[in-house]
């Protein structure tokens, strides 16, 4: 009888416990919704930043039409139609619209009323810097503006297209892929 209850000890023992191969699967299975989980957050991670820059876009774009509806004229930073990425006329763009005191030689001068027509998150500046007016979308990169003085169309520069767009205001980001070419560059006008 004794050796009976150890030999049923013995089996409830082995049935109770994991073997090492359940061990596997079960890690692996996790391992796989790990995996699974994680490519949705990067999915997800990158649309939300292309609809931020998206958003700076549209921003920045309706500022520039809200400086036209005040001032009757397109904000005036160049001699000629404007293609901005990271110049300083851009530079100067960005402190006419953003109405920066800091800057009150180009502010008064171009926009006299002093205006803020957008705020622009911190994080939207080159290196995280303010004071350098270069902007910049979710991923880093320059953000291209194209202004056309005489309204007809605007050259956006080279490896965007391959003709001018028919707008007055166009505004375009590289995104997560750097490349302006791209079917994948966000754009507006």
């Amino acid at each position: 009888m004794h050796n009976m209850n150890s030999i049923l000890k013995i089996q409830r023992r082995k049935q109770s416990a994991f073997t090492l191969i359940e061990l596997l699967v079960v890690i692996a299975i996790i391992g796989i919704l790990a995996g699974l989980i994680l490519a949705g957050t990067q999915g997800a991670m990158d649309a939300a930043k292309r609809a931020e820059t998206l958003s700076l876009l549209t921003g920045l774009k309706n500022a520039i039409v809200a400086y036209e509806t005040e001032y009757g004229i397109l904000p005036d930073v160049s001699s000629a139609d404007m293609f901005l990425s990271n110049t300083t006329s851009g530079e100067d763009l960005v402190k006419i619209l953003t109405a920066n005191p800091a800057t009150a030689a180009v502010v008064t001068q171009k926009n006299p009323r002093q205006i803020r027509f957008i705020e622009i998150a911190k994080k939207h500046f080159e290196n995280s810097d303010p004071n350098t007016y270069r902007i910049v979308d979710s991923w880093k990169q320059s953000i291209r503006i194209g202004i056309s003085k005489n309204y007809n169309t605007v050259d956006m520069g080279s490896g965007f297209t391959n003709q001018p767009l028919n707008v007055t205001v166009a505004l375009a980001s590289p995104g997560k892929d750097n490349t302006f070419s791209d079917a994948k560059a966000i754009k507006t006008w």
